[in-house]
């Protein structure tokens, strides 16, 4: 082809057609600088489909990370949930004046819940880390998928404030009470045998806590208890929202249906602030 082209250039200057060898080669330029043209249109064309490709491989694996992370953060909200619910119904109890100190005492504390928020991100960052992250074309995925990382983080940390008050009561309790110690067993079997405590110690128990049970300290440790769960909840709510707003974007993304996520995520729908629920 070249030499075909090469050819007719030389017949043209020799027979001294130069006009006709001008437009010739301009007519040649624009041939090559077409074929370069198409030639970066189908490169490009190459790479947009890479992209793609990419790009749904990550929105599918984005799709069942965060369906898992919304089971998991449901789960945990109902656990929350019935443990501040408890916390809550003690404070009024131990703050009750109507009730005898004998009643109060009856009533034992709730136990500490030390669940935490375990969400598998691994899709997410290694999405981050490889660059791909760049190649979702939905701008407001993007978005909601880095203010992710920073939601999380708020809620760890009001997990973590949690878990400091929770220590502080146990840390109030253990100078209060009797420890109670460990039956005997067998040593081979890697098992705890449980515990007991000797010589009627819960009845002294029970004195004990009759002494602090109307106190101020106690029952604010109490009221902090339900004041760190509260806002475990309001976090865990954020949370359930954005996740489920990012699964929406992924789901459109994919342009698959609602069939294969959860029937809470299919029916809810956000409330606006302020709005009763």
């Amino acid at each position: 082809m070249i030499k075909f082209f090469s050819k007719i250039r030389y017949k043209l200057m020799e027979t001294g057609k130069t006009g006709r060898y001008f437009k010739y080669a301009i007519g040649e330029i624009l041939l090559v600088v077409i074929g370069i043209l198409i030639a970066l249109q189908i490169n490009n064309w190459n790479e947009s489909r890479k992209d793609r490709q990419i790009e749904t491989k990550a929105l599918v694996a984005l799709q069942l990370e965060f369906t898992e992370s919304l089971n998991r953060i449901n789960l945990l909200m109902k656990t929350k949930k019935n443990h501040e619910n408890q916390a809550r119904q003690y404070a009024q109890i131990i703050s009750n004046d109507s009730l005898s100190i004998a009643e109060k005492v009856a009533v034992d504390a709730p136990g500490v819940n030390r669940r935490i928020l375990a969400v598998n991100n691994s899709a997410l960052k290694s999405l981050m880390n490889t660059g791909d992250f760049s190649k979702i074309k939905n701008d407001s995925l993007k978005t909601a998928l880095n203010i992710w990382f920073n939601s999380i983080d708020m809620y760890l940390i009001n997990e973590a404030q949690y878990e400091d008050v929770t220590i502080k009561r146990s840390n109030f309790l253990e100078d209060k009470f009797y420890q109670s110690i460990v039956n005997s067993g067998d040593y081979r079997t890697q098992s705890w045998p449980g515990n007991f405590y000797p010589n009627n110690l819960t009845d002294k128990n029970t004195a004990l806590e009759a002494k602090f049970i109307n106190s101020i300290e106690f029952y604010n440790i109490n009221a902090q208890i339900v004041q760190r769960l509260y806002i475990q909840l309001m976090s865990l709510t954020k949370l359930e929202k954005e996740n489920i707003e990012i699964l929406k974007l992924i789901n459109k993304e994919l342009g698959t249906d609602m069939a294969g996520l959860p029937n809470y995520l299919v029916e809810y729908e956000p409330k606006e602030e302020g709005e009763m629920v």
